[in-house]
């Protein structure tokens, strides 16, 4: 998602012409949020836009990664479920996630990463050097989710994405009414 952040018009003509349903998680500090966005496809904007945050027990920010990725995978389940997109389990119909993850790692594809260190508060010893896009992806093949990381970004946040999302999408409001 980088390439958007250096050309607003690089989101704007990606907005424009993608259809369906989106999902993100951003994992950063003591929770996570989870966004749902409908885009319209064919020059429409977004058409409905969904955050939802969860709060990290303190015990998961230092126990073992499995156990703080199986925690989050059945609320993003959950979350998915629950805003009904119409999304079926169905091995060839897999959901691609975007991971925003606010820890250190070192980029070792779009969709993978290793852990460098924690910081926030955070000391799970054994997530150090895991590609945290792995260990998400089998936490939501434990849990029943077919959903799987496509990109991973380090050091952003779902708030920003929002916000770049809803100023785009009045700007582009603004634009039609005044020239309409």
């Amino acid at each position: 998602m980088e390439w958007f952040q250096s050309s607003p018009s690089n989101l704007i003509n990606w907005i424009r012409n993608e259809e369906g349903m989106y999902y993100s998680l951003d994992l950063g500090g003591t929770n996570f949020r989870v966004l749902q966005v409908q885009l319209g496809g064919k020059g429409s904007m977004i058409l409905n836009s969904k955050v939802e945050q969860q709060l990290i027990p303190h015990q998961l920010m230092m126990g073992k990664s499995e156990e703080l990725f199986n925690f989050i995978a059945p609320i993003l389940k959950q979350f998915v479920q629950r805003e009904g997109d119409g999304f079926e389990q169905k091995p060839d119909n897999r959901k691609d996630l975007g991971f925003t993850f606010s820890f250190p790692v070192k980029q070792l594809s779009v969709s993978s990463g290793g852990l460098i260190k924690w910081t926030k508060g955070f000391s799970i010893k054994d997530a150090v050097g895991k590609d945290v896009a792995h260990c998400l992806n089998e936490a939501m093949s434990e849990a029943g989710l077919n959903m799987q990381v496509a990109a991973l970004k380090w050091k952003s946040s779902i708030k920003k994405i929002v916000k770049g999302l809803n100023q785009v999408q009045m700007w582009e409001y603004h634009h039609l009414t005044w020239t309409s």
